[in-house]
């Protein structure tokens, strides 16, 4: 019920058109050691469809793996070749899954690897071993007593050179407003509302970059949009929310690119 409503989907990674303009988004925000070719992605929460995979592969990636919580992934072999279509169509070498039969062999041909445990799975990358590593509209859903640890644990894993960039959106989830600032802590990080399909970590901007510089990183916000003014009146927000600058509360999404602090930008 709540997938028919449009509030328990995990992305649109199923269409090509939108998986390749977020791709876009991503991969043209940001230069890496090796960028040109031959780099290693890591993708956290790919969500309906690891067609990220496909796209990557076109784009030079050597490997990529595709982390997320549970198998939300499409195993629909078709969903993929379209993807692929569509990657060939402006000129790139799309991998040929025109034979693919089955999940693992669309996998095969990216050299791709789905793993399925969170945390659990990130913890097993080996450390330095990631170029380029990404999520769309992720970050804001990890849950707050696990996203230092995933912020750490993308830190190991990232090269010197490497670089992470994440779209995240600080919105509700069901009515793209500061709705969710309205529970409180003990209601909203309860198990029934963890569990739920709106739930988000409810981080301010200025809370998710401090968070991030103390797991190590660098970082930089090419984009924030913002509300003109803050979308629901100060009273009735939560207590904790009530005293927060308007700039944090008027960000509504944004990009954030995440660098291992004290390396230095490395361009192709």
């Amino acid at each position: 019920m709540l997938r028919h409503a449009g509030l328990a989907r995990h992305g649109a990674m199923e269409s090509p058109e939108y998986a390749m303009r977020i791709f876009g988004k991503l991969f043209d925000a940001v230069d890496f050691g090796r960028k040109a070719g031959g780099f290693t992605a890591l993708e956290l929460g790919p969500g309906d469809s690891v067609g990220m995979a496909v796209i990557l592969r076109a784009q030079g990636a050597a490997a990529s793996l595709h982390i997320d919580v549970e198998p939300f992934a499409t195993r629909e072999v078709d969903v993929y070749q379209r993807i692929a279509q569509c990657v060939a169509d402006p000129g790139l070498a799309a991998p040929d899954l025109s034979h693919a039969a089955s999940f693992e062999d669309v996998l095969a041909a990216c050299n791709a690897r789905y793993e399925t445990g969170g945390l659990e799975s990130l913890r097993r990358v080996p450390d330095e071993s990631i170029d380029f590593l990404f999520s769309n509209s992720v970050l804001q859903a990890v849950r707050r007593d696990e996203l230092e640890a995933t912020l750490r644990e993308c830190r190991r894993v990232t090269r010197a050179d490497g670089v992470g960039v994440h779209n995240v959106d600080l919105r509700d989830m069901v009515g793209q407003s500061l709705h969710h600032l309205r529970f409180s802590e003990r209601v909203w990080e309860s198990h029934w509302f963890q569990s739920a399909g709106f739930y988000t970590n409810r981080l301010r901007l200025s809370e998710l970059t401090d968070l991030c510089r103390r797991c190590g990183f660098d970082v930089s916000l090419p984009e924030v949009n913002r509300w003109d003014r803050v979308p629901i009146p100060r009273q009735r927000l939560a207590p904790p929310y009530r005293a927060l600058s308007d700039d944090d509360l008027r960000a509504a999404t944004v990009r954030i690119v995440l660098r291992p602090a004290g390396t230095a930008l490395l361009t192709q």
